[in-house]
């Protein structure tokens, strides 16, 4: 605990577990909305708190010397080394601590190069990798894609073939390329069972997932964090937990050609991001479809958003590790009946969305949402406001460590029709209409440029904008 409240490991797991100081309601900061009660045996508290110990082994460090050139004391060592006899067992088993098992004592399959240059996992010897400028390994139903990653070197394309994997996998080396193999229609399935936490998880550079199907993970579907040039492109991601695409502090994200459903926060999330592209997906029955957050030249295209509680979103929040949130490019996306009850998990950002949100911008800054189709969404088309004016906005008065508003933005030559027929109870309270456009009157330098006949609050937006655009050629 950080402030050395709890004696032992364990009482650090057990608080946590039930919620951590979410659970305190006289707490005066912001906690993560992602710290939530989960579920753990006593059988994994003591392997977790094993695994946690062994992060401090000192076994193979260094001599701590007698002197130093300064002349000053030498600090003493405190933590004491391996026994010397266990040091002998482990030498007598030609074993060192922290050492890998090898395929054939961990009972993973290994692996060989076929003869058209393809690596399958049927061997049980290792041959050594020939250098060479891309070879696919090949993995089929009962064989460990986990393993082909392993085996892998940059450069390398992993193809997998149809069938069903209960797997989690971890993707931490550069220039893999994960293609999803389809054979008469079908394709490979990650499925988690709803008992496995990522499908697939990393933090890979240069990094190409393609033609999976994901479902019923506990977790989230693809997360790639802090990573450069990651693209996903034709997954059908079903139930995914949190979020199905997930790239977090990433440069240069690509996500198209996607269809997902049944995030229990955002089906697309890029967060904490620059350069990013998300185009020609289709998301819905999540709570929020595509969320766009405190990132920076962002082009969201041709999607389609439908039956959410929100579509599209571009958002700002505090206590992240960007502070910004600008250069956000909305054009030609289909964002139509979001409707959806919210189930996002309680206490969360997107928990608190009211049903009915075409598309949502709040705190973010040059934001341009042009030539759009939005329509059947129950409270508003497109609504602006500031982080200050939002349900999430915490209730106590703290330091934010970013600038609330929403600034220089322009919204103009959207086609809207059938929106704000049904607001929900959060705009019936304040006494705002449902309608095409909503905006909280905060925020300088933002724009509406529509056609009339749009239904607006207030009933006068301005029109001029201090919007600096922001191109991606050849891309929309």
């Amino acid at each position: 605990m950080h402030n050395g409240r709890f004696a032992k490991l364990e009482e650090v797991i057990d608080f946590y577990s039930k919620g951590g100081g979410h659970r305190f309601t006289n707490q005066s900061f912001a906690i993560d909305d992602k710290i939530g009660e989960f579920e753990i045996t006593a059988q994994e508290t003591t392997d977790l708190v094993a695994f946690l110990n062994a992060l401090t082994d000192t076994s193979l460090m260094p001599e701590a010397p007698a002197r130093v050139p300064s002349g000053l004391p030498v600090v003493s060592v405190k933590s004491k080394p391996t026994p010397a006899r266990e040091m002998a067992m482990l030498r007598q088993n030609d074993i060192r601590p922290g050492s890998v098992q090898s395929g054939r004592e961990s009972g993973r399959p290994a692996l060989h190069k076929s003869e058209v240059g393809s690596k399958e996992f049927t061997s049980t010897s290792q041959a050594p990798r020939q250098p060479v400028a891309q070879t696919i390994l090949t993995v089929k139903p009962g064989q460990s894609i986990q393993a082909a990653v392993d085996r892998a070197q940059k450069g390398d394309r992993i193809e997998v073939f149809p069938g069903v994997y209960h797997q989690s996998i971890m993707v931490d080396k550069a220039g893999i390329n994960l293609i999803g193999v389809q054979v008469n229609g079908e394709r490979p399935i990650l499925d988690g069972e709803s008992k496995l936490g990522d499908a697939i998880q990393g933090s890979a550079d240069d990094f190409l997932m393609q033609g999976f199907a994901i479902r019923n993970y506990t977790g989230n579907g693809v997360v790639n964090h802090r990573a450069r040039h990651v693209t996903y492109r034709d997954l059908i991601v079903e139930n995914p937990g949190l979020y199905a695409v997930y790239p977090v502090e990433c440069v240069g994200v690509l996500v198209e050609g996607c269809v997902v459903s049944g995030a229990n926060d955002a089906g697309i999330y890029v967060g904490q991001s620059r350069e990013i592209i998300v185009r020609n997906n289709e998301v819905f029955h999540n709570v929020a479809g595509i969320e766009i957050e405190n990132s920076v030249r962002a082009l969201v295209a041709n999607n389609s958003a439908h039956h959410n509680t929100a579509g599209i979103l571009v958002f700002l929040l505090p206590n992240l590790p960007s502070k910004v949130g600008s250069h956000t490019r909305v054009v030609n996306n289909r964002s139509w009946e979001n409707n959806h009850e919210n189930f996002g998990k309680p206490g969360t950002t997107v928990s608190y969305l009211p049903p009915g949100l075409g598309m949502f911008i709040m705190a973010a800054d040059h934001t341009e949402v042009t030539h759009n189709q939005i329509f059947g969404n129950d409270s508003q088309g497109i609504q602006m406001i500031s982080y200050l004016t939002s349900q999430v906005s915490p209730k106590k008065r703290i330091e934010l460590d970013i600038e609330p508003n929403s600034d220089n933005n322009l919204i103009h030559d959207n086609v809207y029709r059938n929106n704000g027929r049904h607001p929900a109870k959060t705009y019936v309270d304040q006494n705002i209409p449902g309608g095409d456009l909503a905006w909280d009157g905060t925020g300088t330098g933002n724009g509406w440029q529509e056609a009339s006949g749009v239904k607006t609050f207030p009933a006068e937006l301005p029109r001029q904008s201090g919007l600096e655009r922001v191109d991606f050629p050849g891309t929309e």
